[in-house]
């Protein structure tokens, strides 16, 4: 059964062409949520969801603490203490454990005769987020990340990149900004370049033209195979 990632940035039409996948495919399919964003997702561990309800705790409490608000604000200063390096180890593990949970769940799925629809994916979300870390190899911890993404974790069979203008990105969607949508575009493009299954869809059409282009490259490696 296949694995199908869809990359992109915000207004990229992600969940439409998700959902507009699950009617053309002709089998079974299931999506998964495999970004970063736990508000996101749509399963996850019991220690992810006791971080996040932490987590907004703590913003809540940012306004009335000081203290606590310096913490937030710099988090550099953590990381030279015991108690910071502790802190990111325990974080790493469980975004770890949180990242194979699910690797897990979609290989279950395609036993069952599946086929897996990615809402992005942590390879993808992991750059964007600790580029420059990626280059520079500044933390053990984003080292021992990084490894583990790149060299064990499957790679989905196929992988299409919604891309359109960040500016037209921004109309759609205007949750970020253009400069981080220009940069993003630059990322995956730089990462997806040097990989086969990698696929740049043109999302500025209508969503029925994209799922056309997908589609043809689908089945165009399903008669690979």
């Amino acid at each position: 059964m296949l694995t199908i990632a869809l990359i992109g940035g915000d207004g990229a039409g992600k969940t439409t062409i998700s959902a507009l996948l699950k009617d053309s495919l002709g089998s079974p399919v299931k999506y998964l949520y495999m970004g970063s964003d736990f508000e996101s997702s749509n399963v996850a561990l019991p220690t992810s969801r006791m971080i996040h309800f932490i987590r907004k705790l703590i913003r809540s409490e940012k306004l009335k603490s000081s203290r606590i608000k310096n913490l937030i604000e710099k988090p550099e200063d953590r990381t030279h203490d015991a108690r910071g390096k502790i802190s990111a180890t325990l974080r790493m593990l469980n975004r770890i454990a949180e990242e194979w949970y699910r690797q897990i769940i979609s290989t279950v799925y395609q036993i069952r005769g599946y086929n897996v629809i990615y809402d992005r994916h942590f390879l993808f979300d992991y750059l964007l987020i600790n580029s420059a870390r990626v280059n520079d190899k500044k933390r053990l911890t984003d080292r021992i990340h990084w490894y583990l993404l790149e060299s064990w974790m499957p790679k989905p069979n196929l992988i299409f990149f919604l891309d359109a203008p960040p500016e037209m990105l921004f109309q759609r969607k205007k949750e970020t900004n253009i400069e981080y949508l220009n940069y993003s575009r630059k990322i995956f493009l730089s990462y997806g370049e040097k990989h086969d299954n990698f696929f740049v869809t043109d999302c500025s059409k209508s969503p029925e033209l994209v799922l056309e282009e997908i589609m043809s490259k689908i089945n165009f490696y399903k008669q690979k195979k």
